[in-house]
């Protein structure tokens, strides 16, 4: 294992009724917070009025910010800075889900910026934040580990580029995580939540480069076995809470630093494909990587041809391991939980521009450094894409 730091800055309370207590937690940083959250579904299962109750309770003005998409984009958020800034609010206060929560790190980055321009070169790596509002995290859509992590994915609106940036400042300090505001949430979407977590760790399982690395070979490998288990009985009983707690639990594991600790030679070459597919064609993150990881799989098929066999055993419960047996049965899973694994399973879209995709999967790499991509190699990754 190489040598690593790892700081797990946000004290998480978990389980039923904690959201109440978002007033509570709010008044630590001050009296006025923003308030960010989506496109309203929020007030409909009473989310909303527990928020705002809560806050009344304890003194906290509130600054109402809506609109926050699936997938950001950097006028929501830089709207949502000078809202703030007017208001002179202390805390965001970020409710939904990991897309919420990556706005709501942009605002927190953009309440010290000047411009957009200035915003987005923190986007482009040529920045790195030093300064944020602090943010308190209430999830209803588990996902990303945005509640646990640095990172904030953003789409720029005018150039449809879907960058991140990374910082410990934008941390949340707080994550309020309540798995019974889950349990309604459509199969549809909790598949695409489902295929989002497994990937978190599945690419730092197949591109690592340790020889011997058991700690975090079994971590990941219990992660992506719990994630698709818990998905498993999602789909024969929506509403099972305990599924519903420990998909919600693995979602904010996954991707907080802890299972690629020291995890030598470890990449996220799925999510270098994957951004440009959401950030030109608005898919949801997680039904983008159903589609990439099996063709970067099929890319690598030999080379990864042990893991897997591990993965296929320990995560699908297959009997037959061999590569492209153990490709067919990621597929099918995904296919199972209504997830598409290919682009002619993503009729929204009626074609795909590979050249475009190509472009900015190749930007992308370029930024990040952080795949394992051969000259040619992202544009056959998207071919294999195509059935």
């Amino acid at each position: 294992m190489n040598r690593f730091s790892l700081h797990l800055k946000t004290r998480v309370e978990f389980g039923q009724g904690v959201i109440s207590s978002v007033g509570r937690e709010a008044s630590a940083f001050g009296k006025r917070a923003l308030f960010l959250y989506g496109q309203g579904s929020i007030k409909k299962n009473g989310i909303y009025d527990t928020v705002v109750q809560s806050c009344i309770e304890h003194g906290i003005s509130l600054k109402e910010h809506p609109g926050a998409v699936p997938n950001p984009v950097i006028s929501h958020a830089v709207s949502g800075a000078q809202a703030a800034r007017e208001f002179q609010a202390d805390v965001i206060i970020a409710v939904g889900g990991g897309s919420v929560v990556d706005e709501a790190k942009c605002i927190a980055l953009a309440y010290y910026t000047s411009s957009t321009e200035e915003l987005w070169q923190y986007y482009l790596r040529k920045k790195t934040a030093q300064q944020a509002l602090p943010i308190i995290a209430v999830m209803t859509m588990p996902a990303t580990s945005s509640e646990m992590n640095g990172a904030s994915v953003m789409i720029n609106d005018e150039t449809k580029e879907k960058f991140s940036t990374r910082s410990q400042v934008l941390v949340p300090e707080v994550a309020l995580l309540d798995p019974s505001v889950t349990l309604d949430i459509p199969l549809h979407q909790t598949a695409y939540a489902a295929a989002d977590i497994m990937s978190h760790v599945l690419e730092g399982f197949f591109t690592r480069t340790d020889p011997f690395s058991p700690v975090q070979e079994e971590l990941s490998l219990g992660l992506m076995s719990a994630s698709k288990q818990s998905m498993d009985k999602i789909l024969d009983d929506p509403r099972n809470f305990h599924a519903r707690s420990s998909l919600m639990w693995a979602a904010s594991l996954a991707w907080n630093g802890l299972a690629s600790a020291g995890w030598e030679g470890a990449r996220i070459p799925c999510h270098t494909l994957e951004h440009p597919l959401s950030g030109l064609y608005d898919l949801p993150h997680g039904a983008g990587l159903s589609i990439t990881i099996p063709a970067y799989l099929t890319l690598r098929r030999e080379k990864y041809a042990d893991r897997l066999a591990v993965f296929g055993r320990r995560v699908l419960e297959l009997e037959d391991v061999r590569p492209d047996s153990v490709i067919h049965g990621l597929k099918q899973w995904y296919r199972k939980i209504k997830t598409p694994a290919c682009f002619n399973e993503w009729p929204q879209v009626p074609s795909f521009d590979i050249d475009l995709l190509v472009q900015h999967a190749e930007e992308l790499n370029r930024i990040w450094q952080n795949s394992d991509f051969e000259p040619g190699e992202i544009r056959r990754a998207y071919e294999l894409m195509e059935h």
